[in-house]
């Protein structure tokens, strides 16, 4: 029985495809490869890339994930109607389930039913998306008092129209909010971040050197442990993804992360 080859990448295929031909074995094995948020529409990007992957075995796979249908399309996943898998928004109620399990850890019960009610509006306003329900129920933890709620509930972000070239419009007024409650010193810090390409895997303490390089950690001693705090902070509302432990080197612990 062929050896099966399973590769996950997540970093985007224009990204992969230069070292994919040189780095990836795959003639006459069986290889089931997994690419993960795959963004780019450009096809002569690709097809060097799948001219590579046919010297695989009879029964190899290839699962790609993207949030655009024309990604799919362009990398052939349409040629049947089964090939592509289309996962729905969640449902009212699930999207609330996701937010109540962020936005009440660790409250008092009392005040988790004295807010539930604006809690399931703010929720309503995700629209079904997982990201969107993760990224404000990691606000709403931090806010603690029901005027707090009322005031995220009515702001004026949500009927921002103009978002440029947002791809999930709907995930704009959600990430803006979280952004604007960050105080000054981690708003610095975050926007640093803007460096490094999406989906890029740095290591923790590497990052907080850099932002105490630029001078962006607030605290004369033991700056080190400001940094983590500061990235600790960004993690819990939800900026920084895929924490991955142990990791010789850095998602984050010799911890290295990404970038969502």
């Amino acid at each position: 029985m062929a050896e099966s080859l399973i590769i996950y990448l997540s970093k985007q295929l224009a990204s992969f495809t230069a070292q994919a031909e040189q780095e990836i074995r795959f003639g006459g094995k069986k290889f089931f490869l997994v690419l993960d948020d795959v963004w780019t529409e450009d096809s002569t990007l690709w097809e060097p890339f799948r001219l590579t992957l046919r010297n695989g075995a009879q029964g190899s796979r290839i699962l790609a994930t993207t949030r655009k249908s024309r990604v799919a399309e362009m990398m052939g996943s349409l040629k049947t109607s089964e090939s592509m898998i289309n996962l729905e928004m969640l449902s009212e109620e699930d999207c609330w389930l996701v937010f109540r399990k962020i936005a009440f850890l660790d409250r008092d019960p009392n005040q988790c039913e004295q807010l539930e009610d604006l809690g399931r509006k703010i929720a309503k306003k995700c629209k079904g998306l997982p990201l969107a329900a993760k990224t404000l129920g990691s606000l709403m933890r931090f806010q603690r008092s029901r005027e707090e709620w009322e005031m995220v509930l009515d702001s004026s972000l949500w009927e921002l129209e103009d978002v440029g070239r947002v791809v999930e419009k709907d995930l704009f007024g959600p990430l803006l909010l979280s952004y604007n409650d960050l105080p000054s010193s981690l708003k610095q810090c975050f926007s640093f971040c803007a460096v490094f390409p999406k989906d890029y895997v740095f290591n923790i303490d590497d990052l907080v050197y850099m932002w105490m390089a630029h001078g962006y950690i607030d605290s004369k001693e033991h700056m080190e442990l400001k940094g983590r705090e500061y990235f600790e902070n960004l993690a819990i509302r939800s900026f920084f993804q895929d924490f991955q432990e142990y990791e010789v080197g850095c998602g984050e612990h010799k911890e290295d992360t990404g970038i969502g």
